[in-house]
């Protein structure tokens, strides 16, 4: 599968939650999901509880990955979703998720010892964290970091066909 016709395909998974825009060099496109919470007793004027949390996604399209190009996109996304954090006392998470499609993965867990994460004001004032996941969209083989686990599984879904009961369904 191409890997442009891959990305097409798997954008319908995100567009239901998060808000898709182009992407400026080395991202293919970027997707945007906020989300805003409050807590209140009886009536809404006695607020007790107010919770943002942002996620700023990026996806890389890749012909052959490596583990040290895996690193510099790492290293990319990380630096442009931390531009985009605005961390208050409302915010409680703000994650950066890099998902990557590759037409050739070197090995099952070749991302695995890329972490980044970051405490605003020792997590008073939120956190943030990357998510990273990596797909081989022909075979359906899928790489992650720790905290990709999520993504691993959606990728998978989204790019391994299944038989049910005698049909294929993709």
């Amino acid at each position: 599968m191409e890997l442009k016709a891959a990305l097409a395909r798997l954008l319908p998974a995100f567009e239901a939650y998060y808000t898709i825009e182009p992407g400026v060099a080395p991202f293919a496109a970027q997707a945007v999901f906020h989300t805003h919470g409050e807590g209140y007793f009886l009536i809404r004027s006695a607020k007790y509880a107010e919770t943002n949390s942002s996620e700023f996604a990026y996806f890389v399209l890749e012909p052959e990955l490596t583990q040290k190009r895996a690193r510099e996109l790492a290293e990319a996304a990380w630096r442009a979703g931390q531009q985009r954090v605005c961390p208050s006392f409302n915010q409680r998470v703000s994650d950066v998720l890099l998902i990557v499609l590759t037409g050739r993965l070197p090995s099952a867990d070749c991302l695995r010892k890329i972490r980044f994460a970051r405490s605003f004001r020792l997590g008073l004032m939120g956190y943030s964290r990357l998510r990273m996941a990596a797909v081989e969209p022909a075979t359906g083989r899928v790489a992650c970091n720790p905290l990709g686990r999520e993504l691993a599984k959606l990728l998978g879904r989204v790019f391994v066909e299944r038989e049910y009961e005698g049909r294929v369904e993709t």
